[in-house]
């Protein structure tokens, strides 16, 4: 399951020597420092599949010293920004720093070419992001490559197309996506979140309406409105007030029969009210 995407807290990190370089793999140690770069299955890679979730994990690091992790754009451009506290025995866990990668968002510094929301084609299969660290006598950069995929892809946006994920409650939600069979019809489901989806699992749409759309000759999904106003299903109270359902997911169900599937359905995960 995806969090919130785009808005990465500021926390502290540490790290206490510098990490030698290791190009082309997902893990870069130095001085018993570990980087590690992981896909949203938890798996160590360098590669990435786009709208796929990078997660970084290090150990070996001196505790309670403060560090600066960063993902930069192969122009240079800041795509996200983050510091964090290493834990008493040296460590920092696995941690989101970019959701839905290859798709600029809102806050990221992106090429001249592309605009927010919008997949960066232009170095999807041939430029390296990076994952740079820096503090004190420290400035350590780890490679990683998005690699496009041909099953379709969708994501939650306004109704410009572009990123969004977090919605006031009461506004509308749109899907965009691409990638699909050209001038066919799909049908659009908004449904409670999973952490984990299976092959075969039924779609039961929370919106008012499950809504079909038209693919285009390009194969791209036009932005089309699946929820007019979105809500928190409330399950009761606790004592710091009223407690909910605060996200959703969207299933573009690319075959029209009501369950997902696995490699053939479009996923998003987690839009939240």
């Amino acid at each position: 399951m995806k969090s919130l995407k785009y808005i990465i807290p500021i926390a502290i990190l540490t790290i206490a020597v510098i990490a030698a370089s290791i190009i082309g793999c997902s893990k870069r140690e130095g001085f018993g420092i570990n980087i590690i770069a992981r896909n949203s299955s938890l798996e160590s890679t360098d590669k990435f599949g786009a709208l796929d979730t990078l997660l970084v994990g290090i150990d070996g690091l001196e505790p309670g010293r403060q560090y600066e992790i960063s993902i930069l754009h192969p122009n240079g451009g800041l795509i996200s920004k983050a510091k964090l506290t290493a834990s008493p025995d040296g460590a920092i866990p696995p941690t989101a720093l970019w959701y839905d990668i290859g798709l600029v968002g809102q806050g990221a510094t992106a090429n001249g070419k592309v605009g927010e929301g919008e997949i960066d084609t232009d170095v999807i299969n041939i430029s390296a992001y990076k994952i740079v660290l820096k503090g004190e006598g420290v400035d350590v950069q780890l490679p990683f490559f998005i690699i496009s995929k041909a099953q379709p892809i969708a994501w939650a946006s306004d109704n410009a197309g572009k990123l969004e994920n977090a919605f006031v409650e009461g506004t509308a939600v749109y899907v965009s996506g691409k990638q699909f069979t050209a001038n066919t019809t799909v049908k659009l489901y908004v449904v409670e979140d999973k952490d984990e989806w299976a092959n075969g699992d039924t779609l039961t749409d929370v919106s008012e309406t499950v809504d079909t759309a038209d693919i285009d000759a390009n194969g791209n999904l036009p932005t089309t409105q699946v929820w007019t106003a979105t809500a928190i299903e409330l399950t009761g109270a606790n004592a710091d007030g009223i407690t909910g359902k605060f996200a959703y997911d969207i299933v573009v169900d690319v075959d029209a029969d009501g369950v997902y599937d696995a490699g053939t359905d479009a996923l998003d995960n987690n839009v939240a009210p």
